[in-house]
């Protein structure tokens, strides 16, 4: 079985010194309403798991270039992050996110799909 798992990791003090570039940057303009208001961890953990999904898509699609940008991220009714679109032939509907948050740190995992399509 192949693993095709990414992590990545951004600390509150990267947003806090950027926010509003990170924001312009990473996030498009639906995301960045949402994350309006919001404290800096919700940001680094939004930023942190748009880096593991462009890792990721390295696994899945190669030759395929993406960017955080190319991501765009939802809130599930639980609160829970959801992948709404991403680049490329991948069935993003299958991969799985999670956020995790320290006083210091986000980090974000995203999981793709096996060959036989399931996460």
């Amino acid at each position: 079985m192949t693993i095709r798992a990414c992590l990545a990791r951004v600390t509150l003090s990267e947003v806090a010194r950027d926010r509003a570039g990170i924001l312009r940057e990473a996030f498009d303009p639906s995301e960045q309403a949402d994350l309006e208001g919001r404290p800096d961890r919700s940001v680094a953990g939004r930023l942190a798991l748009k880096r593991a999904l462009v890792d990721l898509w390295e696994i899945l699609v190669p030759g395929v270039p993406a960017a955080s940008r190319d991501f765009v991220l939802d809130r599930l009714p639980s609160g829970a992050p959801g992948l709404r679109s991403a680049p490329g032939p991948v069935a993003w509907s299958t991969v799985r996110v999670s956020i995790s948050h320290s006083p210091d740190l986000a980090a974000g995992l995203a999981v793709g799909p096996e060959a036989g399509g399931a996460p």
